[in-house]
């Protein structure tokens, strides 16, 4: 019986862990572990303009 309920414990874990994950890719969140760019939690938007040479790009980090 104990298990059984370790079992649904990690399982349900795991399927809220994969909802909420998804959830965010599909909105736009990317979690950063590199050490390309600061370490973090980022929001990808589309740009407002077509990408063009010598364009400026800025982001604010959260």
């Amino acid at each position: 019986m104990r298990k059984r309920r370790v079992l649904l414990f990690l399982t349900g874990s795991a399927v809220i862990i994969s909802t909420l994950a998804a959830a965010a890719f599909t909105g736009g969140y990317r979690l950063n572990l590199t050490p390309s760019e600061p370490l973090g939690l980022w929001r990808i938007e589309k740009l407002q303009r077509p990408v063009a040479i010598a364009i400026w790009c800025f982001y604010a980090h959260p």
